[in-house]
């Protein structure tokens, strides 16, 4: 898949079809960031809200490439 240039792309969950959680805290219904990043191009998700906060519910490796 091609992503368009200029532009900030980031991770969210979309948890039971209903709750989104992303990497930005005060959008999330417990005001923490669901997404740690432990690189550039790899991402630990949690995937419910409260829990025990392992982060390791969804790892997410992305690779970037330059043509």
């Amino acid at each position: 898949m091609d992503l368009a240039g200029d532009f900030v792309y980031v991770p969210y969950l979309l948890a039971d079809g209903e709750q989104f959680l992303s990497c930005f805290a005060e959008v999330n219904p417990e005001d923490l960031d669901h997404v740690q990043s432990l690189s550039q191009d790899n991402f630990n998700l949690k995937d419910i809200v409260g829990g025990d906060l392992d982060f390791n519910d969804l790892v997410l490796i992305v690779e970037t490439i330059s043509i």
